[in-house]
């Protein structure tokens, strides 16, 4: 794996770029509660980009995977002290111009990698990409909400937390994927991608319920202390089977796209599909209700024009 800052202009003309991908991190910095730092979503986004990229590089010798810089950007956040929030249209133009200048270096694949899970967020990323792909003929791809998907439903993480030194089954291991913010499924990946960043006392921390959440959320004088969830419950080794299994399905999709499958959306884009299907689904049924509108108010008229004739003969 290459690091794009790091590369001069000739080492990347040299590189064979028909057969490369280039990851291009996006994420925010948010509070994440009083255990976890800022820079939660920037860490978890690295460390799934190059998990992905050396699983790809393991699996498929000869692709070549360049890790752009991360981008500090980031809707639907917690509007909590150090976050710095930016709107859903800001993240979308900048990686429609990271794409543009990509597909214009000659990189085929583009992968959009992001440790945040902001609706907003994911859709502006979502939409950013097919933008790219539509425009410069090229494959870029946002499918962080398909591999998190999938990583949860997931059998071979169910077998592999199964079969931990401390097994992980039933109730504590739904319990752990639940992807609360600042939660024990964070804290478990921080704990094993940087455990120096995780405040010790995550261990002594409370349960916080989403009412809580939503009471403060509400302008209630209640506070809340950042996060939702158990951190508590955390465990380095959980957060490392899920990177893992993240990583195994990660480079999976990609080496399917490179290889020109016929994907879905849904299968690498699924919110951006989903609400497409809405919208139609929406438009159709105010369709059919316009429809019945009219229709019921031209036989309303066709009633009242023969009410006036009948009275008229009278």
């Amino acid at each position: 794996m290459l690091k794009l800052e790091e590369l001069s202009w000739p080492e990347l003309e040299a590189l064979d770029r028909g057969r490369a991908v280039i990851f291009v991190p996006v994420s925010p910095i948010e509070e994440h509660g009083p255990h976890l730092p800022l820079g939660t979503d920037m860490y978890t986004c690295l460390a799934l980009a190059e998990a992905i990229a050396l699983r790809l590089e393991e699996q498929h010798p000869g692709v070549n995977t360049v890790l752009a810089p991360p981008l500090p950007l980031g809707s639907g956040t917690i509007p909590y002290l150090g976050t710095i929030r930016t709107p859903p249209r800001l993240v979308r133009q900048v990686l429609v111009r990271v794409g543009r200048a990509f597909a214009r270096d000659g990189f085929p694949v583009i992968v959009a990698i992001s440790g945040h899970l902001g609706l907003s967020h994911i859709l502006a990323m979502e939409a950013a990409s097919r933008k790219v792909s539509r425009r410069y003929g090229v494959r870029m791809i946002a499918p962080v909400a398909s591999v998190w998907r999938q990583a949860v439903q997931s059998q071979e993480l169910k077998a592999a937390c199964a079969a931990l030194p401390e097994p992980i089954t039933g109730p504590a291991l739904a319990a752990l994927l639940r992807g609360h913010h600042g939660g024990a499924l964070e804290t478990s990946l921080m704990l094993h991608v940087h455990p120096e960043l995780v405040h010790p006392a995550f261990r002594n921390l409370a349960r916080v319920r989403i009412r809580h959440f939503a009471r403060w959320r509400s302008w209630t004088r209640e506070r809340w202390p950042g996060y939702v969830g158990d951190p508590a419950m955390a465990r380095a080794d959980f957060g490392h089977v899920m990177l893992t299994t993240i990583a195994a399905l990660g480079a999976d999709l990609i080496a399917r796209v490179m290889a020109g499958d016929a994907l879905a959306d849904g299968e690498v884009m699924p919110l951006t599909g989903w609400l497409e299907r809405l919208t139609l689904r929406a438009g159709l049924a105010l369709g059919a209700v316009g429809l019945a509108g009219g229709l019921a108010s031209f036989w309303l008229r066709v009633w009242r024009q023969g009410r006036r004739t009948k009275g008229d003969s009278a």
